[in-house]
Order: C-alpha cells, then sequence, then structure tokens
C-alpha cells in the first residue's frame, strides 16, 4: 500500500468516526443540565434502537434519575411517569422543521421535576421513549437505557464538541469545524499555535478552520471567565 491510499485509508477512518460519535439520540440545552435549573432534552427518534422512527404517534418520555442512593445505573429513583399512560404532561413535542426530533422540558428545575430531596446528589437523568400504550419504544443501541450527565460542581465547565477527535488527519484547504461551549458567558477563542483565529463572547463558538498549511497544527479552544480559565486541544 502506497503513501497516497494509506492517506485515503486514513481519512475514510476519520469520517466513518466522526459520523458515529455525532449521532446523538439524546442532546440538551443547557448543556450542561445542573440540578437547580430547567433543561430541555432532545430526542432524535431515528437514533439508538429507533423504534419510534416514523411512527406518526405522540411520543411520551418515561423517567427517573440516578442519585447518590442508586446503587446500579438500572437503579432509577423518583421515576415521575407510568409506562403505558397517556398522560398529556409527558408527551415530547415535536421539533419544527427536524422529523423525527422531539423536546421536552424539565421545569420549574431538574430537582423540583423529580422531587429529588436537597441533600441526595442527582447524577444523572434516566430515560426511554414510547408511544402511549408502550408496544413502541427508543432506547438507545443494544437496547439500553439513556442517560444524560447532570452537573453538581459549580464554575466553568467546559466542552469542545467537534471535532470528534484528538488527533485528524486532513488535506490541506480541507474545512474542520470546530464547535466549543461554556457553562457560562465568557471569552471563547480559537488558536492556532499560539495565533488567535476567531474569538466571540457568549457560551457558544462555532467556527470553520481551514487547514491551509502542511504539517502538524496545535488548535486550541480557550475559554476565560470570570470563575476559571480553560484549555482544550486537538
Amino acid at each position: 500500500m502506497n503513501l497516497n491510499q494509506l492517506r485515503l485509508l486514513f481519512m475514510l477512518l476519520l469520517v466513518a468516526g466522526s459520523s458515529v460519535l455525532s449521532a446523538q439520540i439524546v442532546w440538551t440545552d443547557p448543556y450542561f443540565p445542573k440540578p437547580g435549573e430547567p433543561v430541555t432534552v432532545f430526542y432524535d427518534a431515528s437514533q439508538g434502537t429507533g423504534g419510534l422512527k416514523d411512527c406518526g404517534c405522540t411520543v411520551y418520555i418515561h423517567t427517573g434519575v440516578i442519585t447518590s442512593q442508586s446503587l446500579s445505573s438500572s437503579d432509577w429513583k423518583n421515576v415521575v411517569t407510568t409506562w403505558g399512560i397517556a398522560n398529556a404532561s409527558w408527551e415530547m413535542k415535536p421539533v419544527a422543521g427536524k422529523p423525527n426530533v422531539y423536546s421536552y422540558k424539565f421545569t420549574p428545575s431538574i430537582r423540583a421535576y423529580y422531587g429529588t430531596s436537597a441533600g441526595i446528589e442527582i447524577r444523572q437523568l434516566a430515560m426511554v421513549f414510547r408511544n402511549a400504550n408502550g408496544s413502541k419504544e427508543g432506547k438507545d443501541v443494544g437496547g439500553k437505557d439513556i442517560f444524560v450527565n447532570v452537573y453538581n460542581q459549580t464554575g466553568l465547565l467546559t466542552a469542545l464538541l467537534s471535532p470528534a477527535g484528538q488527533s485528524l488527519l486532513v488535506d490541506a484547504g480541507a474545512n474542520i469545524p470546530v464547535r466549543g461551549v461554556a457553562s457560562e458567558s465568557a471569552n471563547l477563542s480559537v488558536q492556532e499555535n499560539g495565533q488567535v483565529l476567531y474569538s466571540t463572547t457568549g457560551t457558544l463558538l462555532e467556527y470553520t478552520l481551514k487547514a491551509a498549511l502542511l504539517g502538524t497544527h496545535k488548535i486550541n479552544f480557550i475559554t476565560a471567565a470570570s470563575s476559571k480559565n480553560d484549555t482544550l486541544s486537538f
């Protein structure tokens, strides 16, 4: 196998791996849900087991929490829904313009929604999705329950959502989407080998990096807030 063939193989592996990582069954707004705050969960019925894909039905959430008192991931606490009951308060809302995507808001806060006592740490939201009578269900790959992390720590939290890996092999001139988030408003910037390419203020940075030169390049996603600074790299 020559150098060009090897390079193509690595690029194909990178694309395949990125596609798997970017296909999410659930995500949240805000990205870092906290116990004392509301959060909206989005569910893509085409992902995971796909049991509710194109179902043409009302989709319901079935949910509880994993807490500091849970003995395992199957030990849901404060389950507030009942399987097979068509309760309007458990209905998922279809997202306009996005077939198979639904949303559900936990309000006035995660802790209040589940009725979890203040002294108990909420570590994850646990959920699966179903039609009205439960004859169809949507779960994670392999028929597993779906979990969303809950963040109990204070201060700045950051995540680099894109690219998916810490090491990329691309052609010169290729576009690399960079997407980073912070838990509080901050100065967000993208740096290449110490040079600022783009900066913004807020909780979300989106930037398209062009791989213009041959060689190795270190890219930093830098977050600067009043509480803390953070740097994530690829």
